[in-house]
């Protein structure tokens, strides 16, 4: 996967152009190299963009620490967050609602996270609203996720202070099946929709949110009684839009049971991304109930549960 100065203008132009409402298909560098963070050592050649670089490590440190309080102060009264989730589709949140969506945060205690920024570039714009563009690759990893971004950053000085008006993420998926990092866990709890997954995660951290789900689960064993009956498809990064997910779901054992599958698919890049079985093994101990995960028909994950 590359991403080329060339790809990042045609993204740049389509946000613009297009409202944020087009994206241009971007493949993205999905090695560390590329994505690691250099916000240490990117050189800022004047003191606006080193201002504006301090107010990015603020950012991350906000991110990573869970402190809604740090990052209130980094965001301008009339902030936008735009996500583009699809062609043509975009969630957006204003400053009330970017800081509401994330009130839990005050009160958890959530595992920290790690946010890292790739800096391509920093622009001054010398028009009569001056301002500064920041494009960057970022990447939200945690325990369970590692959503990556191209990223646009756009401050504005307010009362002598760089404050983040403007932030539009574009989502960079894998584009290949060995890219692919999936985990099946048997969860003692269900889920309504992978958008609803989503919500929570971003409310209270998605690693949070995964060890309240995981709570009391035994790995690959699941109760024959159905008290363990659901199984998540975890995917580290999410699938492109457009791409089919397979579940296949094969028995073995003293029990004769039909094999089934079920097809998912993907209408919206969504960062946090799972998918529920919700006809997991709830019955016929000694069985052994097998599960394998494909995209566009390539195999990217394979796990075994057993029936106690």
């Amino acid at each position: 996967m590359q991403v080329t100065s060339r790809t990042v203008a045609t993204v740049l132009a389509a946000l613009v152009l297009g409202g944020c409402q087009t994206v241009a298909r971007v493949d993205p560098a999905a090695t560390e190299t590329r994505f690691a963070d250099n916000t240490r050592n990117f050189v800022a050649v004047d003191r606006v963009r080193a201002a504006v670089l301090q107010a990015i490590k603020d950012l991350k440190q906000g991110h990573e620490t869970f402190d809604l309080t740090t990052i209130k102060q980094l965001l301008a009264d009339d902030y936008k967050r735009h996500l583009v989730v699809a062609e043509g589709k975009v969630i957006t949140e204003t400053r009330r609602d970017f800081l509401a969506a994330r009130s839990e945060w005050m009160r958890s205690a959530a595992p920290r996270r790690d946010l890292q920024y790739a800096v391509m570039g920093i622009a001054v714009s010398e028009s009569r609203t001056p301002g500064v563009t920041v494009v960057a690759l970022s990447t939200y990893r945690s325990t369970h996720f590692n959503p990556r971004f191209l990223e646009t950053l756009r401050f504005s000085s307010r009362n002598g202070e760089w404050l983040l008006a403007e932030q539009t993420l574009v989502p960079l998926t894998p584009t290949s099946p060995e890219q692919f990092d999936v985990r099946i866990l048997a969860v003692p709890w269900s889920l309504d929709t992978v958008s609803h997954f989503s919500d929570i995660a971003v409310s209270v951290g998605a690693d949070e949110l995964m060890n309240r789900l995981t709570a009391g689960s035994k790995g690959n064993q699941v109760p024959s009684d159905g008290t363990m009956g659901q199984i998540l498809m975890v995917f580290r990064e999410p699938p492109p839009v457009g791409s089919v997910i397979t579940v296949q779901h094969f028995w073995s054992g003293p029990t004769s049971l039909p094999e089934y599958k079920f097809e998912y698919t993907v209408t919206e890049i969504r960062p946090f991304f799972i998918l529920e079985n919700l006809a997991a093994p709830s019955c016929c101990p000694g069985n052994w109930a097998q599960f394998a995960v494909f995209v566009d028909g390539d195999k990217v994950a394979s796990q075994t549960a057993h029936v106690q």
